[in-house]
């Protein structure tokens, strides 16, 4: 994932309130830039916000490839291996989580509610 940026925050933080420039971060070297931190709510273990101007998505509202590096990474950390973690994307519109990392397998799993944005016909 060397296409990505996590920067984690001290958690006394307000992820969800931080204002940011997308402009910045489109003159990076990363295509995604993660901001995370640990919450002390006793029901939610972390949360995020995922940002890719660069790839024309200012905010997404819950990216599950970036959740593929926060959970490992969190649950390593925070010694959570192997049990289900409920974790928040705090963006303007963002999204819940239950994700938990299976560490022998090498296996992230990630379970939430999925709202439609699109539909369309596809021809082949």
């Amino acid at each position: 994932m060397g296409n990505y940026l996590m920067v984690v925050v001290g958690p006394d933080e307000n992820v969800g309130d931080m204002k940011l420039d997308c402009e910045v971060l489109r003159k990076t070297s990363y295509s995604i830039n993660i901001l995370t931190n640990v919450t002390p709510d006793a029901d939610q273990v972390f949360v995020s916000r995922m940002f890719a101007p660069a790839a024309g998505l200012p905010e997404d509202h819950v990216c599950g490839s970036a959740h593929t590096l926060l959970v490992p990474y969190w649950a390593t950390r925070l010694g959570k291996k192997n049990q289900e973690m409920y974790v928040r994307q705090v963006s303007p519109r963002g999204g819940e989580l239950w994700v938990s990392w299976d560490q022998d397998r090498s296996l992230v799993r990630l379970k939430g509610h999925a709202k439609a944005f699109g539909k369309g016909d596809f021809t082949i």
